[in-house]
């Protein structure tokens, strides 16, 4: 089951990645 707060913290990690990048 994916909740709301897993799709938000996907989000968040794929944001950093590519800000790190």
């Amino acid at each position: 089951m994916i909740t709301i707060a897993d799709v938000a913290r996907k989000a968040h990690v794929s944001a950093m990645t590519v800000s790190r990048v």
